[in-house]
């Protein structure tokens, strides 16, 4: 959210700083998903001896995964019902 127009009536959030904002923001959004990807690879595909695999291990991965994936699904939802100018 912008809460710069609360205190003055300049905003960063437009133009090119804004579209240069949203692509980083999704770029390492994708990149923790595809990070946590490779993990979940690693511990119950490969199953490698060092690490030891129990339910809190899941757990604690689903909850990121899930906190990664839902930055994404309330983006397309807001996409969805405010679109951008430029799109």
């Amino acid at each position: 959210t912008d809460v710069l127009p609360l205190f003055t009536s300049a905003s960063y959030l437009q133009g090119n700083f804004y579209i240069l904002l949203e692509f980083l923001g999704d770029a390492f959004g994708m990149a923790y998903v595809v990070g946590l990807a490779i993990a979940a690879y690693r511990r119950y595909v490969k199953r490698l001896a060092k690490l030891e695999t129990g339910w809190r291990d899941s757990l604690v991965l689903g909850m990121l995964l899930w906190i990664g994936l839902s930055g994404f699904i309330v983006e397309a939802v807001r996409f969805f019902f405010v679109p951008s100018q430029w799109a």
